[in-house]
Order: structure tokens, then C-alpha cells, then sequence
């Protein structure tokens, strides 16, 4: 069937096979076209699809991951990153993806030890293999995909059935593209800045540990903060309860508490709003929770 298929004599329709008609041949024909100009000019859309394909995965085995940090469970936010330039690490924590189409391995190996050992990155390389296959069904979906955009909607049964037909080709493609996707990310290594190796179970089990170890990285100071009852001791704070710092264990003076005394030499003797001692706080190094700062305040 399948050869018959290749020879346009039988078309896909969902589950079916059915004899080409004039009208699918005029379909074939500019799938064909298609299909010629992608495999000659067409790499910036394969890189494109393939980086999506990948994209995809990625966020669904990482969709349940929960990064939280200390005793008070500080809920980190976290992005996988697929861009070219070196991620901020002021707010998210970052998995940096880079990939063997578009990088020497050895040459971002290199890159990632001189990152040193307390940056607080982690990486995810994923490794060129499998590459004319699933350069293969990207171009065959990308090239149903135009097809279909070409032809648009048809006016005739025979039209009608030339487009499902289509979009079965367009479907069996990436549904192919999507698995060899999945095996090639199974591979996939995850580093810590400084070249430490993170393996510990499959890929999502991998960047999970990767992003608690460098949330400590990232947020180093935040153990000056790490407390359960900030909203109890802000509640106080707010009634100008003196004591509310007793809430998080602390007996001593206000103004000697490690949160009071940063942010006391923060403003200095300068004044500042509470929006800049609040911007500078919760994020790195301090990644302090605003129920905190605001206590402080």
C-alpha cells in the first residue's frame, strides 16, 4: 500500500486508502512542488519546526514539575530557554537548551565549565541524531501544511476528498516527527554551569534536579529569610506590633534581624520607595517573598 501510495495511485484518508482522482493529482502535484522547494531551500522552516517539536515536549514532561525552595516551600518560577543569548538570572530560574544541528558539543561543553560552579544555570544539550528522519517528516508535514494553504478550500467532492487525504499526510507526518522528537530528547544531557552532569532518572527527572540545585545558586541568600509564618508576622507588622518578628523565631532586635539589616544597608542613607526595596528583594540574590520584605519595611 504504501508503494502505491508513493506512486499516486492510492491517497490516505484517515484510515482508508482510495484511488487518486484528477482532482488529488492536482494535489499531488503541488505537494510535490512543495516538497522540492523545502528540500532545496527550505532549512531556516526545518530548524524552525524541529526547535517546536522539541519546544513541545519539553513543556509537556516539565508542565507538573514544582520547584520549591527552603522550609517556607518558596515557589520558584522557571523557563526552558531556546534562545541564542545567555538568559537573565535576576527573576526565573533557566534551562538553557542547546542543540548538535546548530553547535559544536564540544564547543558548548567547553562554554558551560567556564560558566564556573556557583552560576546559577543548568542546560539541557540535545544531541544531532536521528537527523534525516526527522528532517524527513518535517518536510513532509510542512509540505501538507503549504499544500493545504495553497489549495485552500475546494469546491467539489473530489476537492473535498483531495484535502482530507492531505491532511492525513499532514497528521501521519507529525505524529512521526513528534516521536522521533521525544527518542532524540531521551538523550538529551543535562548540565549544571561548571560541567557537573545531572543524572538521576529520565530527562524531566534530570532538569527538575538541575532546577532545584541552581534555585540554591541563584537565591543564596535566601536562607535569611527562610521562615513559614512571614504572613502572620506581616499581619502584626501591619498593627505596628513590635514583636512581629517573634512569629518567625526571632527574639532578638528588630533592626539586627539578617532581613532588617540588609535592607537597612540597602537604603543606606539614601531614601527609597518601597517599590525599589520590594524590586531589589525578590529577586537574586535575596528571592525573599514579599510578605517578607513588606514585614521589614
Amino acid at each position: 500500500i504504501d508503494y502505491l501510495v508513493e506512486r499516486k495511485v492510492l491517497m490516505p484518508i484517515g484510515a482508508e486508502f482510495k484511488l487518486q482522482t484528477k482532482e488529488s493529482a492536482a494535489w499531488a502535484v503541488e505537494y510535490a512542488s512543495q516538497e522540492a522547494k523545502l528540500i532545496n531551500d527550505g532549512e531556516d522552516q526545518i530548524h524552525r519546526i524541529r526547535r517546536d517539536a522539541f519546544q513541545q515536549f519539553l513543556k509537556d514532561k516539565t508542565k507538573t514539575i514544582l520547584i520549591q525552595q527552603g522550609v517556607s516551600k518558596q515557589k520558584r518560577e522557571f523557563e526552558i530557554y531556546f534562545g541564542t543569548e545567555k538568559p537573565g538570572t535576576e527573576n526565573k530560574l533557566n534551562l538553557w537548551v542547546r542543540d548538535g544541528w546548530m553547535e559544536n558539543e564540544a564547543l558548548v561543553l567547553e562554554e558551560i565549565r567556564a560558566e564556573g560552579a556557583n552560576a546559577p544555570l543548568a542546560y539541557l544539550y540535545i544531541k544531532k541524531q536521528k537527523a534525516e528522519e526527522i528532517k524527513s517528516e518535517i518536510i513532509k508535514f510542512r509540505a501538507a501544511e503549504l499544500t493545504l494553504q495553497v489549495k485552500g478550500i475546494p469546491s467539489s467532492p473530489e476537492g473535498e476528498q483531495a484535502k482530507r487525504s492531505m491532511e492525513t499526510r499532514m497528521g501521519m507526518a507529525q505524529h512521526h516527527m513528534n516521536e522521533l522528537a521525544e527518542n532524540i530528547l531521551k538523550d538529551g544531557v543535562v548540565y549544571l554551569a561548571g560541567g557537573n552532569k545531572v543524572d538521576v532518572g529520565y530527562v524531566a527527572e534530570n532538569i527538575k534536579k538541575s532546577l532545584d540545585d541552581i534555585a540554591i545558586r541563584q537565591f543564596s541568600e535566601f536562607g535569611k529569610s527562610d521562615s513559614l509564618h512571614w504572613d502572620s508576622a506581616l499581619r502584626k507588622a501591619g498593627n505596628n506590633n513590635l514583636d512581629a518578628l517573634r512569629d518567625i523565631g526571632y527574639q532578638g532586635d528588630v533592626k539586627d534581624h539578617p532581613v532588617s539589616a540588609s535592607i537597612l544597608n540597602f537604603i543606606g542613607n539614601n531614601t527609597k520607595k518601597g517599590k525599589e526595596i520590594r524590586e531589589n528583594f525578590l529577586k537574586s540574590p535575596f528571592g525573599w517573598s514579599q510578605d517578607c520584605v513588606d514585614t521589614a519595611i
